[in-house]
């Protein structure tokens, strides 16, 4: 199974997510264009993380029912606290243990990772919301092309369409000022 590729069956459909290319957003800053690739991933590894947990819980409570029904063919009169002192002092125990804890540690720490991708995507959509409000407010515009200097040093502009309303808003600042 691989983090950045999963197929999974979901009421009857199965379904492939390739986060490397299905979730990854073009023409975007470096940070931004792997955000959802990166989120994705991670919800697959806490789904993973998730599906571990459940299955190393139902193998020690599977151990234990065992143990326990062992004991009880041994000795059926046997108290309660004593069937339970003999499962908890089997070597076993302590390896079903820790492997609950550290499944347990895998899906606190995928999803608090997960989490944190999410803040991180939340800050770039308010850093890009930023500099679209500054461009507004100045009246400038990002060119799709970048300029090219002269050899005089000066840059040229790049070419626009005289229908773009952006240019003509430029062009009325400009003669405003040119005229004070």
């Amino acid at each position: 199974m691989s983090f950045r590729q999963r197929s999974m069956t979901v009421n009857g459909i199965e379904v492939t997510v390739d986060v490397d290319i299905d979730l990854q957003i073009g023409d975007l800053s470096g940070d931004m264009d792997k955000v959802a690739s990166q989120m994705g991933f991670m919800a697959n590894v806490w789904a993973a993380a998730v599906e571990e947990q459940i299955n190393v819980d139902s193998h020690y409570r599977h151990w234990r029912a065992a143990e326990a029904q062992k004991i009880m063919e041994a000795d059926a009169k046997l108290a309660e606290w004593k069937i339970k002192a003999a499962i908890e002092s089997n070597p076993m125990f302590l390896k079903y243990k820790a492997a609950i804890a550290r499944a347990e540690s895998n899906v606190i720490s995928s999803s608090k990772n997960f989490a944190s991708l999410e803040k991180k995507s939340n800050i770039l959509q308010s850093k890009g919301a930023m500099s679209r409000k500054e461009l507004d407010a100045t009246g400038m515009t990002t060119p799709a092309t970048p300029r090219r200097r002269t050899q005089e040093g000066r840059l040229n502009e790049p070419k626009q369409s005289d229908h773009d309303p952006r240019l003509a808003a430029v062009k009325r600042n400009l003669k405003k000022k040119g005229e004070n």
